[in-house]
């Protein structure tokens, strides 16, 4: 029949991996401290579209918060990197001005003992 089980584990995994991949259904942490030694105070903006523009700004998230990704990644004009997220938009995970810095940092990338690695 050349066809073979269409909800397999396997088939569930494969998929699983490619959301993870393109960014969605992934929880990321707010992390707005600017270096690893400074602890965070500020927020981070949500945006209606991934641009930066205060017309296009729609809400706040606070430091540790938790948000899931709704949407694949994406990159507008200046490189700066995107996440749409379930709490209402676009926010900006890193930008090439600042590549030491991730605002939203995957949480399959923190354990309690090493805290959060940078991918």
């Amino acid at each position: 029949d050349g066809g073979g089980d269409f909800d397999s584990p396997e088939r569930r995994r494969l998929l699983k991996d490619a959301e993870r991949v393109a960014g969605m259904n992934r929880k990321y942490r707010i992390r707005t401290a600017m270096e690893d030694h400074v602890e965070g105070r500020g927020f981070l903006e949500v945006f209606s579209r991934p641009e930066f523009s205060d017309k296009h700004c729609v809400g706040r998230l606070r430091e540790g918060m938790v948000v899931t990704s709704v949407g694949p990644n994406t990159r507008d004009k200046d490189g700066n990197e995107w996440v749409l997220h379930d709490h209402g938009g676009y926010s900006m995970k890193r930008s090439p001005s600042t590549p030491w810095n991730i605002w939203l940092l995957p949480l399959d990338h923190c354990d309690a003992r090493n805290g959060c690695s940078i991918e």
